[in-house]
């Protein structure tokens, strides 16, 4: 899939032709965009984080962290996973099935997490600070 994010909405294309527009949930603009096997995740300005059910467009989960999320990423093997990274240097693990928060990780540092680089190993995810 190719997914575009345009204002409010997510448009989903597969082999340059037009399979879902994906609105309706989203009242801010879409920040950010992650694939996730078939499924897609979009946050918006707001923090609003919606999964998506790909080609069908239905709603999987939302959810509101309480920040607007400045980096995402699904860590590898964790089902259903996604962790977020905020612009104050916090972090926090949610599943997305259930909508519910799975960890928030202590941070010893005062910058904003700006990547996710999934490594190698097992459990280890890299964090990008500004």
């Amino acid at each position: 899939y190719t997914l575009v994010a345009c204002g409010t909405a997510v448009v989903v294309y597969k082999r340059a032709e037009l399979v879902a527009t994906l609105e309706g949930e989203h009242t801010a603009p879409v920040r950010h965009l992650l694939a996730m096997g078939s499924s897609v995740v979009s946050v918006d300005a707001t923090g609003l984080l919606v999964a998506w059910q790909l080609p069908s467009g239905e709603v999987a989960g939302r959810l509101h962290p309480g920040f607007a999320a400045s980096a995402l990423c699904h860590p590898a093997t964790y089902l259903n996973k996604v962790l977020l990274g905020a612009p104050d240097g916090r972090m926090q693990l949610w599943n997305l099935r259930s909508s519910k928060r799975v960890h928030e990780f202590e941070h010893g540092w005062r910058a904003a997490v700006t990547a996710f680089e999934q490594s190698p190993a097992l459990d280890v995810v890299g964090v990008g600070l500004a």
